[in-house]
């Protein structure tokens, strides 16, 4: 379909070449033309970008210049025009049964051409917007839907961008079904499809700019030239978007050109800095600009701020409600606007709040009435205590809990866990009331807890102390943890890690920071926790002998960060293997090698030879962090290093970093 596509476009263009001078100057000396013919301009003009042609005065200014208007048909963009325009060629035009290349071609060759030019047009337009199902329809004419199926796809984009290209094209892409295409380009990043990949052919700008790829927009990173780069296609892809994630000066452009009515099936918005003032009148454009928006995220300066937003969106039903007020104002004014809102919230799931002058009395009323909330986050909510848990429905359905930086005690901790049933995540971060008692309840009632983050205060005799005991009863309590961090908890020793990790076997995340903490507890967790996949751990000096049981005993290891490794030049990952028979050993590196992609050994040197160790044995390493710099004038030994790992982009040697391009891609 798009071969024939191609042909259509094509031999329209060369039909605008046969047009006359004549034929245009005799097309625009009709006084009183048929009403097809003037349907006709009207739809030319409205392809051309000039939606003024009302009438056949207007028609005849665009024929005055018989040359520039055929440059234009020729040069016209017809991979990026607006779909409310395509929306209105098709139902006021092309739809209508009169609209034909044959009937206009009787009354004047001029409009005979034009008309097949917009149908043309149109005609290319439904391949862009389904490619899937046009190429899809090819294939099985062609009788080649099986012929690609035994094919499976790992891109890893290297730099350079053509790199890619040249892969694509030895691969001779173009004859792929365009949804392994789309897996393909799923890979790129947003830029990457915009810049090169939507260039490269019509068939790949098809693809490059299908809904599949579009869902979720992340322009958090976007500088203002990247943004005006996604600017112009949002006419395009706007209509694929559910999921924004934007800066604030980035939406204020959006709103003072009209784009933002490109983006109807907005849902989700995040808006990651503060907004910029005015900020009443920019909720007001965003609930009139989204009426489908169920999720948002702001950032206010002042609550005074907050109050006008609020009363904006209470015509609107979140489900997810994420509010930040860096100052405060009148604390009663807030609360009174907050239980408002809530109160008119029938769906709620996921409420955020991070302001110091909510009160607890707010956040009662806001757990009685959201019975549908299943993630809390009250972060720097210094107001909150106890009491704002003392009248919590039991069972609640909250399945996550952020209390960072506030002021429950105990027995808040424990009226949570009580009620809490299925809570999964529990974060109890800088809660200086808190205490070994606490993190006991959470032991004997949150049974089904997944996640769980404990971070002292330091330097602070109270909080959390994790004594082996406490440990103990956790690892019995919790067994199903998977994400653990454990930082600044004075008592955190190997005998409790050895204590947590007989029962939590199926820990993926760990971070733990303690002095106490050895080479002993690191080995019981290297020997129970088997299923790790990121560890990050600062405590005393460790041996290079439990640093390569580590790596030789988790093949799903993805990141390795651990402060103070001693003897790293003696690493040696192989030295079991070596009596191995050739096809044994290498059956057995297959099976055992590690899948690390970052490791950090802080305040620990390397050389060479422990380096070379590193990149054998993880053969998917992207980056390396030590603490030696001896290796920094020996550009050879680096060079052999990136060369032996294919990943590797990056050594940081005592906080000189060396890029894999200043060492690899330089030489032609």
């Amino acid at each position: 379909m798009m071969a024939t596509q191609e042909i259509d476009i094509n031999s329209v263009m060369k039909d605008m070449n046969k047009i006359k001078r004549a034929d245009l100057n005799e097309l625009k000396s009709l006084s009183a033309p048929p009403s097809g013919v003037i349907r006709v301009m009207q739809a030319v003009c409205l392809l051309l970008g000039n939606g003024k042609c009302s009438s056949w005065t207007d028609s005849q200014k665009q024929l005055s210049d018989p040359n520039s208007f055929l440059q234009r048909l020729k040069n016209v963009d017809k991979d990026n025009i607006r779909p409310s325009i395509m929306a209105r060629i098709r139902k006021t035009y092309t739809s209508d049964p009169d609209f034909t290349t044959e009937r206009m071609m009787s009354i004047s060759r001029a409009a005979g051409s034009l008309c097949r030019w917009v149908i043309a047009m149109d005609q290319y337009d439904k391949h862009l917007e389904n490619p899937s199902q046009t190429e899809k329809k090819t294939t099985e004419k062609q009788n080649k839907s099986d012929k690609f199926s035994r094919y499976s796809f790992h891109i890893e984009v290297i730099p350079p961008y053509k790199h890619l290209v040249i892969a694509f094209d030895i691969m001779n892409v173009n004859h792929l079904p365009p949804e392994v295409l789309t897996n393909i380009f799923s890979c790129l990043t947003k830029l990457d499809l915009l810049r090169n990949t939507s260039q490269v052919c019509s068939y790949w700008n098809g693809v490059a700019l299908c809904s599949d790829l579009w869902i979720i927009l992340n322009l958090i990173k976007f500088s203002d030239e990247d943004f005006d780069l996604c600017f112009q296609h949002f006419p395009r892809i706007g209509q694929f978007v559910q999921n924004l994630l934007i800066k604030s000066d980035h939406l204020m452009k959006l709103f003072s050109n009209g784009i933002n009515y490109d983006l109807p099936n907005i849902a989700n918005l995040q808006i990651i800095n503060y907004l910029p003032g005015n900020e009443r009148d920019v909720c007001l454009n965003i609930v009139n600009s989204y009426p489908k928006l169920t999720s948002i995220r702001l950032r206010i300066f002042r609550s005074a701020d907050f109050v006008g937003c609020i009363t904006v969106f209470n015509r609107v039903q979140f489900r997810d409600f994420d509010i930040s007020i860096s100052k405060g104002a009148n604390e009663t004014i807030l609360n009174q606007c907050l239980d408002q809102f809530i109160s008119k919230q029938r769906d709620l799931r996921s409420l955020s709040i991070q302001s110091s002058d909510v009160q607890n009395q707010t956040i009662c009323k806001t757990l009685r009435h959201a019975t549908q909330l299943n993630d809390l986050v009250l972060s720097n909510c210094t107001g909150i205590d106890s009491q704002s848990f003392d009248g919590l429905i039991n069972p609640c359905h909250l399945t996550s809990i952020d209390l960072t930086s506030t002021n429950v005690d105990d027995d808040g901790i424990n009226n949570i866990a009580s009620t809490a049933k299925n809570l999964k995540t529990l974060h109890i971060l800088f809660c200086p009331k808190l205490s070994d008692v606490g993190v006991k309840y959470i032991a004997e009632h949150c049974t089904r807890l997944e996640n769980l983050q404990i971070y002292n205060i330091p330097a602070v005799g109270s909080g959390i102390q994790l004594y082996p005991e406490t440990l103990k009863a956790l690892g019995s309590g919790c067994s199903q943890l998977k994400h653990l961090c454990m930082v600044n908890c004075p008592k955190l020793d190997d005998t409790g890690i050895r204590n947590l990790v007989e029962h939590c076997t199926d820990l993926k995340f760990l971070e733990i920071q303690s002095e106490c903490f050895s080479n002993d507890g690191l080995l019981a967790v290297s020997e129970y926790s088997k299923c790790l996949f990121h560890i990050d751990i600062i405590g005393l000096d460790f041996d290079v002998t439990t640093i390569e049981h580590l790596l030789l005993n988790h093949r799903h290891l993805r990141f390795v960060s651990i402060n103070r490794c001693e003897n790293l030049e003696k690493l040696n990952l192989i030295k079991n293997q070596q009596s191995l028979c050739f096809v044994e050993k290498r059956r057995s590196l297959i099976e055992k090698h590690s899948h690390v992609k970052k490791i950090e050994f802080l305040n620990s040197d390397m050389n060479e030879s422990s380096l070379e160790q590193l990149v054998t044995f993880c053969p998917d390493l992207r980056s390396i962090s030590c603490s030696g710099n001896e290796m920094l004038d020996q550009k050879e030994e680096i060079e052999n290093i990136f060369r032996k790992s294919r990943f590797l982009k990056k050594i940081n040697m005592g906080g000189q970093v060396c890029q894999r391009k200043d060492f690899i891609y330089r030489r032609k």
